[in-house]
């Protein structure tokens, strides 16, 4: 199955990396990606081997069309739809913007992917509190995965509560910027 991704991939923000991962999930998978993007292309830019390659791929016009870019470009794959059309929308706060609401309303996007309840609870407030009509079905959680290469355990474990003067917090993530 042949897969027309576009996005960003090329900076160290969390939707590049995101981006950067999924594209490569989807390609271990047996899947055929293409990578192209709305930004201007640098021939210096320096990417991993397997984002490369889908770069190298030409335009798939009638594939299934995964947008990973800002939700403002997303305006450009309506006019020209010839497949489904999903665009990968995630959100920190409670409520999206009404440009990000406004523009994945339109009926030529499918679904949307978000990766989780919280993002998909920011999306669906945002339809309704800018007055725009949207099946609930039309978001969906797809849960981040994670990479056993950047995330592994380092140094000696502690059973949680193994110091009663302390309490453990745990945190799973990152700040690309600090």
């Amino acid at each position: 199955m042949k897969i027309q991704c576009f996005a960003y991939v090329h900076s160290m923000t969390g939707p590049s990396m995101h981006a950067r991962g999924f594209i490569k999930a989807l390609a271990r998978t047996g899947l055929d990606v293409s990578v192209k993007t709305h930004f201007a292309v640098s021939p210096n830019w320096i990417l991993d081997p397997d984002i490369h390659v889908c770069f190298e791929k030409p335009l798939y016009d009638s594939a299934v069309r995964i947008l990973m870019e800002d939700p403002a470009t997303w305006w450009n794959h309506y006019l020209e739809k010839k497949n489904k059309l999903i665009g990968v929308m995630i959100f920190e706060g409670t409520c999206i913007p009404y440009s990000w609401a406004e523009v994945a309303a339109q009926p030529e996007l499918d679904e949307i992917w978000t990766c989780s309840n919280h993002s998909r609870e920011a999306i669906l407030n945002g339809f309704k509190e800018h007055n725009f009509a949207v099946s609930q079905n039309k978001v969906k959680v797809i849960p981040h995965g994670y990479d056993p290469e950047y995330f592994h355990v380092q140094g000696k474990k502690m059973k949680v509560g193994q110091l009663d003067d302390y309490f453990t917090f745990l945190y799973v993530g990152g700040w690309s910027q600090g």
